[in-house]
């Protein structure tokens, strides 16, 4: 019904472009693997909606449906770009 303050924070006040939160307590184990998947895809340059997706498919594969749990604070779309 409301977003946590923790989002609140980081977007307005640390100026995040978006945030990957969990709807329920998450052991640490799957946490990792699932940050971990995230951010493999995520930082190869995948928009951060289909990593987030791809990182879902990885646990559903494995018979474990967490992954559903994972709510990306952000648009889609977000990318990360590199300047040179």
């Amino acid at each position: 019904d409301a977003l946590s303050p923790f989002v609140i924070t980081l977007v307005h006040d640390r100026g995040a472009s978006g945030v990957v939160g969990s709807e329920i307590p998450i052991a640490e184990r799957l946490a990792t693997e699932a940050a971990l998947t995230f951010f493999s895809a995520f930082l190869a340059g995948t928009p951060a909606g289909e990593a987030i997706l791809a990182m879902r498919r990885v646990l559903l594969a494995k018979n474990n449906p967490l992954g559903l749990v994972y709510v990306l604070y952000s648009a889609a779309d977000l990318k990360l770009t590199y300047s040179t």
